[in-house]
């Protein structure tokens, strides 16, 4: 084949290619367009949109215990009737004429705000906290409120960090009889081997009162771990009872078992109030498949999360629903929780050796 013919050839296949590739990406375009144009004309349904935006600012003025001010919500379109409301699912606020008061409607179902007594980790100075030589108010349940003071907990690490630094010794041990011991206060059990004999039997004193308080606490449901009592579900403060409890076991076996980490593991793993469905992502039989993760927009999981669980509405409905990962309450992963749990998994692994 000459070289004019071979040329002509490859000018034609090279022409053709180019009308194929434009032809492609036209129809590629155009049924996008016409999918895009489709989604436009439907109907905005409660818990599917064509994407969640994350977060977006909302104006939050409801008047029903819900949060105020301004919320970081996640965005979920409602009709009613010929109206659309846009609220945020995750965040506390709502917007549209007569929306919906407040992004949470289950904000009433339980009780608002943090959670009282033992459970909240709310809990004063008590008579029988000062019967343990000075030892912290005890908080039963503790886990409750959003963790223990920062300057408590830095002292701690520095402690440990120095491997037993005078000066945050003499701190901690000030400190020390303000912490609620099943919130912050058991912390300090790290930092035994560095305490001298009278903080050590202060310590010892105060467990010697949690525990019976504990166990008074934990006999309001049948399965033996915080129960949940406010508008989240419990599961933190069971995984953070089982983390707790490890710890106090190995520094105090004669005074706390192994059963109330391996009580709690069991009850996440689905020994729990309305199903069996274990609430960490992929770990389990049957386990939590439809979450309020970040990708909660495809209906799916997050392998190793761990969600809430059940809520009571009440008076005294527990609800968890499966097939649904929209209610954030029930439902939602965050960072700090699915490190509760692996906290509490390696802990029950480590006492079933």
């Amino acid at each position: 084949m000459d070289s004019a013919r071979l040329s002509r050839r490859l000018d034609s296949g090279i022409s053709a290619f180019r009308l194929l590739t434009a032809t492609t990406a036209a129809i590629v375009l155009l049924t996008r367009c016409s999918l895009w144009s489709q989604a436009a004309k439907q109907t905005p349904v409660v818990g599917k949109s064509l994407r969640y935006c994350n977060p977006l600012p909302l104006e939050a003025s409801s008047k029903d215990g819900s949060p105020q001010g301004v919320s970081l919500g996640d965005v979920t379109v409602v009709r009613d009737g010929n109206l659309y409301y846009m609220f945020g699912t995750g965040g506390g606020g709502g917007f549209g004429q007569a929306g919906p008061g407040g992004a949470n409607a289950a904000a009433n179902l339980g009780t608002t705000g943090q959670g009282t007594g033992a459970q909240g980790g709310v809990v004063a100075q008590n008579a029988a906290g000062a019967a343990g030589g000075g030892a912290p108010g005890v908080g039963g349940l503790g886990g409750g409120g959003f963790g223990a003071p920062d300057e408590w907990k830095a002292t701690l690490e520095l402690l440990i960090a120095t491997s037993g630094g005078d000066a945050y010794k003499k701190r901690l041990a000030e400190m020390f009889p303000q912490q609620r011991f099943g919130a912050s206060g058991w912390m300090a059990v790290r930092a035994l081997p560095y305490m001298d004999a009278a903080f050590k039997k202060q310590f010892e004193d105060a467990v010697k009162v949690y525990v019976p308080q504990l166990d008074t606490d934990l006999a309001q449901t049948p399965f033996g771990v915080p129960p949940s009592l406010g508008t989240w579900g419990a599961a933190p403060s069971v995984a953070d009872m089982g983390t707790r409890m490890y710890f106090l076991h190995k520094a105090f076996p004669e005074l706390v078992g192994t059963e109330y980490t391996l009580r709690a593991v069991n009850y996440l793993l689905g020994t729990h109030p309305v199903s069996s469905t274990s609430y960490i992502s992929s770990i389990g039989t049957v386990s939590k498949l439809k979450a309020y993760g970040n990708n909660r927009a495809d209906n799916t999981f997050i392998p190793g999360g761990l969600i809430p669980g059940y809520i009571i509405i009440k008076p005294d409905f527990p609800e968890a629903i499966d097939d649904f990962g929209f209610l954030w309450f029930e439902n939602e992963y965050t960072i700090g929780v699915a490190s509760k749990w692996i906290l509490a998994a390696n802990a029950a692994n480590a006492l079933a050796k």
